[in-house]
């Protein structure tokens, strides 16, 4: 799996939005860094335990800021953070237990959503925002 880390593309450019989104980039860097060196079992109980808090924090941030700004396609986008918190308390669960394979489907869970996720779905309420709405964030 390809590492990742923060560049200019992932910006919003709503500071609060791209301080969470860098801060996950860097959990996610330790979580392919941990199962790179076999550590997935030392690190994961504090890994998971950042990853489940942030898609809570972060989600609510970003769903009340699409509120703020107007955005239509809220509800839609709401079903998608439901999904995925979901998915991460499921894969959670799952490293809790020890079940083999789970790091690394977490791994490719969390590139894939910041790859897709931030990438397409986050960058249509951006484009909302930037069709006449001033940045207030």
């Amino acid at each position: 799996m390809p590492s990742i880390e923060w560049n200019a593309r992932y910006e919003t450019g709503v500071a609060a939005i791209d301080y969470q989104h860098r801060t996950l980039v860097e959990h996610i860097g330790k979580l392919q860094q941990a199962l790179e060196t076999d550590r997935i079992q030392e690190e994961a109980a504090g890994l998971m335990t950042f990853l489940v808090h942030y898609v809570d924090e972060h989600f609510t941030l970003e769903e009340a800021y699409m509120e703020h700004i107007g955005y239509p396609e809220l509800a839609q986008h709401r079903e998608l953070h439901g999904r995925l918190r979901i998915r991460v308390q499921a894969l959670a669960d799952k490293l809790a237990r020890g079940e083999p394979g789970d790091g690394v489907e977490l791994s490719a869970l969390l590139f894939g959503w910041l790859r897709d996720h931030i990438l397409h779905d986050d960058f249509m309420y951006i484009e909302h925002r930037r069709g006449g709405r001033e940045e207030t964030a």
